[in-house]
């Protein structure tokens, strides 16, 4: 096979002239082989085609970042390739495509232009056009109108037909001896076009070379799938356009079994790679070709494409070049991954046989097929299978024991994509010597966590937080030298719901840590009897002898294996010698394999070794076991195995095996059980082609349907190698079924993951198959969680899935559900209230138990009291109220709904997932709670301050607006402003009459006076009556002012009469409305903030009955101030000197009470006085008395002269306490109201 690089086209001349391109070569087929003609190494093939002298291609050189085309044009002469220059064609980006529509006329497209070139002896003319359409331009196919395939034509005298497409739609240009003429068919598709074809149908009339030939356009769209695209008689411009959702299938000699038993049926569309059709005119019906993505290849039946026909092949086809068609027989060279090969085709329909009898199609079985996709270089070990983040695809974890481990996402596998994002997801560690990985939900928060074996240095764990890990190795306890460890095993050993974990050593000990509920391990190797002194390479946990706790194998270097079965308590005994699994001292044992290869429901032993050959071991039920190796087929001692993984490949309802071994990789087939014991064979040169692409350091393996179509792909990597992916194509053929079943697990009770839990496939109440779910075996490597059962019954409703769930303190769940092909079943454990109750309670205990969320719980707490120790201190007033401890509330409440959504499954993922940082946003995340009351306190601490600036904003305000009021209407520059505007308004028309530039300036003066004096003053006004939400009209003034403006602007530019009179009206009417405001602004706030001294006085003192207390009025005098508050004012200072006056030592007590004008204010402050006979006030009470909870009185609170005070100061007044020799001599002073309502 000469073609080492991707086919990007090709060109036939003759049956034995073809030309075949790559993106690094150029091949020549003469009829009898190929040769390659031309090679690139520093640059890749862009473009190129050929007339079968001349070739014209674009590279695209590797050093370049952004792609100017470098054309070039070279000749095919004697079997080579000369003369190559290059062609200065100005093109401003890159070439898409280039084909030669006659011999020497070619046609370069481009993103941008397109040019025509026309090569004649030794010289090139060229033609370059811009491209103008809106869309993208995008070439990938033209075709030229030939009268034979295999002669070439000359140009048309007239006019030669190609057609150029855009994305999503066509352009026909018919080219004249001039320049091209376009015609635009708008025709719009959804999906993006790769490539199109003309059929020559016979119902498409005759050729002629004046008139272009009516075609049937076949359009491949990029990501399969096809449509056809018909002429219109009537309306060329608008043809019949049909895009085809699914196919008819026949299939004669169909190798397999279908539902439909008369060997039909239906297909997607956009399985179809691409369909090439034979453009010979000569035969009719023409042949057209669909290659499948299977790599399948079918013939079209009818001129609609709607039926197929399946053409039986032994190899993967990816390309076919048409060659020759004649009446009987149409050659063509089939391209596929192994070979380049001739193939020819009876062009006749084909037979489809079947049994007479039964019905059923004949044909042997179908067989599996693994294709190989080597991704990635390094040093590559351990292999993790599982949806780490909970998007329902699996992932891939895999460890570089030199370099950077690899991440790689499922949901990337259906396209074979393999991009590692281990940075972004924080699965990197800044050490080597990284071996083994296995994966369980330690912290049964939903998400799986991974730990890993260290050969050189300490193992850790990488704690899995939605997605994105957490290297917390130290946390948990792991920072210790385990002295060489390869492998880790997870199970709940002491059924507690919490999975444990076991590390190998090979010079030290074994070490068997307890999971301390999700937060940490603690050492428990000595108290269950797992102390070892060395030897360890791998081990696995599985319930041999069906007592639900997981027992413990442990493959040794030297020194025969052990198996520990578990007492129910975490604690083991070595059953190794009762067992028979001991194998021998130098068996050097690397994989350990737990499953039911002989379908009895019992987990049996297979043990992969670099010493004396692996062993097959037969559970007997009872946890002991017998060899059968030779008697299955698996006995070859020089087979120096490090990975395995066991799974059914073939879906026939029988465990196979895969080794990964140094020097190479093998299948062994498990074709079925005679006298209980499984025979195997080797089918690794049938299943698998390129085998010799595995000769190197072959390391681990694992098995598992990567790319979700029903059937176990494999992984495995190598030491110095690459990682391979093994991809089977089982279901990707033509008539498969959907003849499986997958089951996940969701363990309540027990863990997580359900790690332990046994599976039976039932078909009617007896067993056919078991899987036992194992987080880590074979080599140093972790299984997927998804177990995989094949159905091969087609009376599918006879099956049913049993799951025996691990034991939680000795209880175990079993449930039963039935099954149906094709399925993914999700299992728990429980359901419903009793799992909430289950998970809350898990949640407690971790809550009860971390010392991390405790210390979060009490970091909320230590927040509020530092903010309120910066409340007192900063405002001494301040007092603690129901909104603070509101607050904290808050506060613990969001801390708990977040750890509860957490842990009850229910994503808070990031909307920043493109940050490389994406631990520290989860960091945030979990400390949400803390920022969170961070920022409401930090809210709650603004509002506070903006009350206290609306409160002092508001001190003094009523009185201040009483007298803004006052000053206003009795002050004669803006009265004066008012009138003037007015009279000016009024006589507008004799100024303008006149011509009167004096008073038209004074308009203007008035305009600017408004402006500057009047609106302000009002704005102020209006600004007051704001802070006591009193009502007025400011917009009357702004209205005044745009009148006046535009009155200004009339005179300037003429008017007419009619809306100069309309105008003057609205700004006499708005002063006049304006004055009223102000007059009724003035009278409410009369109404309601001013009061008669004496009157409140009198009001305050009748609240009391005493007669002890003397007020004599001399006149009213009228405050500004609201009468209930003052009476309220009054009342607080009175009770203060009733209550200093209560006790019995005052046998004459006197509160006197007098009104007194200030002599230094005496015309706008009222004093009032209020003087007592009692004790007095001490100097140390005095100096704080309106402040919070200061009080003359023994029961007093504190917050009457508080208020008092306050109230007082609203009104831009005063409280005070003059120095007195005896009792207290209280001065309230009061703003004086200028005038009455009048």
């Amino acid at each position: 096979n000469p073609i080492s690089h991707e086919i990007i086209g090709f060109r036939v001349i003759s049956e034995n002239n073809v030309f075949l391109f790559t993106q690094a070569s150029i091949l020549h087929f003469d009829g009898r082989k190929f040769k390659v003609i031309f090679q690139t190494f520093n640059s890749i093939i862009k473009s190129i085609d050929t007339d079968g002298e001349n070739i014209i291609f674009d590279l695209e050189f590797f050093n370049k970042k952004y792609i100017i085309p470098t054309i070039y044009l070279a000749k095919f002469q004697d079997d080579t390739v000369k003369d190559i220059k290059p062609l200065k064609i100005p093109f401003s980006h890159s070439t898409v495509s280039v084909k030669f529509i006659s011999h020497g006329k070619c046609v370069i497209g481009g993103l941008y232009e397109y040019a025509f070139v026309h090569i004649k002896h030794n010289s090139v003319i060229y033609r370059v056009f811009n491209f103008n359409y809106r869309d993208l331009f995008f070439f990938s196919n033209f075709f030229w109108d030939l009268k034979d395939s295999l002669n070439f034509i000359p140009f048309h005298n007239l006019r030669s037909i190609f057609y150029i497409f855009l994305r999503g739609g066509f352009i026909k240009i018919l080219k004249g001896e001039e320049q091209p003429i376009v015609k635009q068919l708008e025709i719009r598709t959804e999906q993006e076009i790769d490539s199109f074809e003309f059929l020559r149908l016979p119902s498409m009339g005759s050729d002629s070379d004046l008139t272009p030939p009516n075609e049937t356009i076949l359009i491949n769209f990029d990501n399969g799938g096809f449509a056809i695209l018909k002429p219109n008689f009537e309306s060329p411009l608008n043809p019949y356009y049909k895009v085809l959702d699914t196919v008819t299938l026949i299939i004669p000699h169909y190798r397999g079994t279908v539902q439909n038993r008369e060997g039909f049926i239906k297909i997607k569309t956009h399985n179809f790679l691409k369909i090439i059709s034979f453009p010979f005119t000569k035969v009719k019906p023409p042949l057209i070709l669909g290659i499948l993505k299977s790599g399948e290849v079918i013939k079209a039946k009818d001129e609609n494409l709607e039926t197929w026909e399946l053409i039986p092949s032994d190899y993967t086809i990816k390309d076919i070049i048409p060659l020759k068609q004649t009446d009987s027989l149409v050659n063509f060279l089939a391209i596929s991954p192994e070979k380049v090969f001739m193939l020819s085709l009876l062009n006749q329909p084909a037979l489809i046989k079947r049994d007479d009898e039964s019905g059923q199609i004949s044909g042997k079985k179908k067989g599996v097929f693994f294709e190989v996709y080597p991704f990635d270089f390094g040093s590559f070990y351990g292999i993790d299978v599982d949806d780490f983040d909970n998007d329902n695809f699996e992932d891939l974890c895999i460890l570089n024991i030199t370099g950077t481990n690899s991440y790689l996402k499922g949901s990337d596998f259906r396209n074979l994509k393999f991009s590692n994002i281990s940075p972004r997801v924080g699965f990197i560690r800044e050490t080597s010597g990284e071996v083994g990985i296995a994966s369980a939900d330690v912290n049964n928060d939903g998400y799986s966590d991974i730990l890993i074996a260290n050969i050189l240095k300490h193992n850790g764990i990488f704690i899995n937080r939605m997605g994105y890990f957490k290297d917390m190795t130290e946390q948990f306890n792991l920072k210790f030298d385990p002295k060489r460890s390869e492998h880790v095993a997870i199970a709940d050993v002491n059924s507690d719901g919490w999975v444990d974990v076991f590390f190998t050593s090979l010079n030290g000990s074994n070490k068997l840590l307890l999971n301390v509920s999700g937060l940490k391990f603690i050492d428990f190797t000595e108290k269950a009897g797992l102390t070892s002194n060395g030897r360890a390479i791998s081990a696995v946990f599985c319930d041999v002898n069906a007592d639900g706790y997981p027992d413990l194998y442990v493959g040794n270097w030297t020194g025969g294996n052990k198996l520990y079965l578990n007492n129910g308590d975490g604690t083991f005994k070595d059953f190794t010698k009762e067992s028979g699994t001991a194998g021998d001292q130098l068996m050097k044992t690397n994989s350990i394999l737990f499953s039911d290869f002989n379908n009895d429901g019992y987990p049996d032993l297979f043990v992969g070794n670099r010493g004396n050959g692996n062993i097959l071991f037969l559970n007997n039920g009872d946890g002991t076991f017998k060899d059968i190796t030779k008697e299955s087929g698996l006995f070859d001692p020089e087979l120096f195995t490090y990975g395995a993984t066991a799974n059914d490949f073939d879906n026939d309802g029988f465990v196979d095996i895969f080794i990964a071994y140094l020097g190479g990789v093998k299948i062994y087939k498990n074709i079925g059980v005679v006298n209980n014991v499984p025979h195997f064979v080797d089918v690794t040169s049938k299943w698998i082609r390129q085998t010799e692409k595995f000769i190197g350091y072959n390391t681990c393996a694992v098995s598992f349907d990567a790319d979700l179509d029903g059937d176990i792909d494999i992984i495995f990597t190598q030491n110095e190698g690459v990682i391979f992916m093994l991809k089977n194509y089982l279901n990707d053929r033509i008539g498969s079924e959907k003849n499986y079943v997958k089951i996940k697990l969701i363990g309540v009770n027990s863990n997580y993951n359900a790690v332990g839990a046994t599976v039976k496939l039932l078909k009617n109440g007896d067993v056919v198959a078991s899987r036992y779910l194992i987080a880590g075996s074979g080599y140093a490597s972790c299984e997927s969680k998804i177990l995989h059962f094949a159905l091969p019954d087609e009376n599918f409703n006879s099956y049913e899935i049993q799951v025996e769930f691990p034991p939680y303190k000795g209880q175990r769940v079993i449930k039963r559900v039935k099954v149906n092909a094709g399925q993914i079943i999700t299992i728990k454990e429980i359901t419903g209230l009793e799992a909430k109750v289950t998970q809350f309670k898990k949640l407690i205990k971790s809550f009860r138990l971390n010392e991390i969320e405790i210390a979060k719980f009490l970091g909320i707490i230590l927040i509020f009291i530092f903010y309120i120790a910066y409340r007192k201190s900063s405002h001494p007033s301040a007092r603690l109220n129901f909104n603070m401890f509101a607050l904290v509330a808050l506060t613990i409440l969001i801390y708990l709904i977040t750890r509860f959504l957490i842990y009850f499954e229910i994503e808070l993922k990031p909307f920043v997932l493109i940050n490389q940082n994406l631990n520290l946003i989860l960091n945030l995340l979990y400390f949400l709670p803390h920022l969170l009351g961070i920022l409401l306190l930090i809210i709650y601490e603004l509002a506070l301050r903006k009350k206290d600036i609306h409160r002092v904003a508001k001190e003094g305000t009523i009185a201040t607006l009483i007298s803004n009021i006052e000053e206003f209407r009795h002050s004669q520059l803006k009265s004066t402003i008012l009138t003037h505007i007015s009279f000016l308004v009024n006589n507008v028309n004799l100024i303008i009459s006149k011509d009167d530039r004096e008073l038209k300036y004074r308009l203007n003066n008035l305009i600017a006076e408004y402006q500057e004096i009047v609106l302000p003053a009002l704005k102020d006004i209006h600004h007051l009556c704001e802070l006591h939400s009193i009502k007025f009209r400011y917009s009357l003034s702004e209205d005044i002012l745009n009148q006046l403006i535009k009155l200004n602007d009339l005179i300037s530019r003429g008017f007419k009469e009619e809306e100069m009179r309309k105008l003057k009206y609205q700004i006499i009417r708005g002063i006049s409305e304006l004055r009223n405001e102000i007059q009724s602004l003035k009278a409410t706030l009369i109404s309601n903030y001013t009061t008669v001294v004496e009157s409140a006085i009198e009001k305050a003192i009748g609240q009391f009955k005493l007669n002890y207390i003397d007020f004599r009025p001399e006149g009213e005098n009228v405050v500004i101030f609201n009468e209930p508050e003052l009476i309220k004012v009054l009342s607080i200072v009175i009770e203060n000197s009733i209550q200093a006056l209560s006790s019995d030592m005052f046998e004459n007590p006197l509160i006197k009470i007098a009104v007194v004008k200030p002599k230094h204010e005496q015309y706008n402050k009222i004093e009032i006085h209020i003087i007592d006979n009692g004790p007095g006030i001490a100097p140390e009470v005095l100096k704080s008395l309106f402040r919070e909870k200061v009080t003359t009185k023994p029961s007093g609170h504190g917050f009457g002269l508080l208020y008092a005070s306050e109230c007082v100061k609203r009104y831009n007044g005063s409280i005070y306490v003059l120095p007195s020799e005896s009792g207290a001599h209280f001065v309230i002073g009061l703003l004086k109201a200028l005038t009455t309502q009048n």
